[in-house]
């Protein structure tokens, strides 16, 4: 589970397997957080996938979610981060997967209308 892709309307945030397969997507309005979006997409799924044991996530989802995961769900949430010292573009380890599920998502002409005006 990573970013958030902005939309007009709010985010959207996906939950996709190591292959970058969408498993679940949650569409929220603008005024709530990505970490309670997170939560509300961990509630609804935490029946259906209980042999998940470990999420990838980006900075935005560390603090106390890290915690609710591990007390609700009894999941791993592991956030994966950049290496500030590296200028430049750099691939981060794990979020090319869920990124290259939105250039996925994208390339459809029908979910290619996310942009904010």
């Amino acid at each position: 589970m990573m970013p958030a892709s902005v939309l007009k309307a709010g985010s959207v945030i996906i939950l996709v397997d190591t292959l970058g397969l969408l498993l679940k997507a949650k569409v929220l309005t603008a005024n709530v957080q990505d970490r309670d979006g997170a939560k509300m997409l961990f509630s609804e799924i935490k029946e259906q996938m209980p042999p998940l044991r470990l999420i990838w996530a980006d900075g935005g989802y560390r603090g106390k979610l890290i915690v609710w995961v591990a007390a609700q769900c009894l999941w791993i949430l592991e956030i994966v981060k950049r290496n500030d010292q590296l200028k430049g573009f750099v691939i981060v380890p794990k979020r090319w997967i869920v990124e290259r599920t939105f250039s996925w998502l994208n390339r459809n002409r029908r979910l290619s209308k996310d942009y904010v005006y």
